[in-house]
């Protein structure tokens, strides 16, 4: 057998047919046309976020001047709107006006918008110990009101060697001696914290004579007896009392039933008119009266006797 020789053969036989030249040039065709729509889209989203941060920009500086015009208006008006009128509401039997005025530091001509009502507050209460309530506001157009409420005293106590006036919020308002009335206000034997400051609450050495305290105050109140007691003793709290009139000695004991032991003592209290000496309450429903020595030299000599009252009805 022979060998076939196979040459390179002829140009037409070596082109590839027809369908198949024209499918392999159709597809560089198609690639480019997607570039180029691929490129003009990123185009176009690149011009709105251009267009949006633009935008941004210029929302940020409207707001940097809305901000500065703001402030420079802000700033004109606190340094050109002055305090025209000073008010004052309330009053205070211990204090004239002009004292309130003057411990508030405020005054006409001031700038009105740089008030600092709350610093004028606290210095009216550091300074003013009778006042109990303090407030300042604004009043338009440009005036400032001070509403101020007297401090109630309730009683008398002696702290440090001080003789001092306390308030119905348990608040040192200053010595006794520089209140005229206080001589008129009961006086409260007790075991005090010490040293104490004006303005200061009182405090007790034991907490719970703090609570016994009130409720001995409230139940004389409650009661309408304590514009007539003159002295409340608690410097032992088993061994409580008060004093009516300077003349009848109430002993209430220690601090079971005690508003019982005090209802029962005050509605015994009309059958004393006139007298003076010991009720002894200590005992919750039995009240005991025992009148004063009688002076040496008197026609009678005999000691007192006792006296149990009827029981309030």
């Amino acid at each position: 057998m022979g060998k076939q020789h196979r040459g390179k053969g002829t140009a037409a036989e070596r082109r590839p047919p027809a369908g198949r030249s024209s499918a392999l040039s159709a597809v560089p065709a198609k690639s480019g046309q997607a570039g180029k729509r691929g490129t003009a889209a990123e185009r176009a989203h690149r011009r709105a976020a251009a267009r949006r941060r633009f935008r941004r920009r210029l929302q940020r500086l409207a707001l940097l001047l809305l901000c500065a015009g703001l402030g420079a208006l802000c700033y004109y008006l606190s340094q050109t709107i002055l305090v025209s009128a000073v008010e004052l509401e309330g009053e205070c039997p211990v204090y004239t006006q002009e004292q309130i005025l003057s411990a508030s530091g405020l005054a006409v001509g001031q700038r009105w918008l740089l008030i600092r009502t709350r610093a004028a507050e606290r210095a009216l209460l550091e300074q003013l110990h009778y006042l109990e309530e303090v407030s300042v506001d604004r009043r338009l157009p440009t005036a400032l009101r001070i509403t101020v409420t007297p401090a109630l005293p309730l009683f008398r106590a002696v702290v440090g060697g001080r003789e001092v006036v306390v308030s119905q919020s348990w608040r040192v308002l200053g010595s006794a001696a520089l209140n005229g009335a206080a001589s008129a206000l009961p006086r409260l034997n007790a075991n005090f914290e010490e040293p104490v400051r004006d303005g200061q609450n009182l405090a007790f050495l034991a907490k719970n004579d703090g609570a016994i305290s009130v409720d001995i105050f409230d139940a004389l109140q409650d009661n309408d007896i304590l514009q007539r007691v003159t002295a409340v003793e608690m410097g032992d709290t088993l061994a409580l009392g008060f004093v009516v009139e300077d003349r009848i000695e109430v002993k209430l004991g220690d601090s079971i039933s005690m508003r019982e032991k005090i209802r029962l003592a005050v509605a015994s209290l009309p059958e004393l008119e006139g007298k003076s000496g010991r009720l002894d309450a200590s005992a919750v429903g039995r009240a005991v009266f025992k009148p004063a020595a009688r002076k040496p030299g008197s026609a009678q000599q005999e000691a007192p006797a006792e006296e149990e009252l009827p029981p309030a009805g």
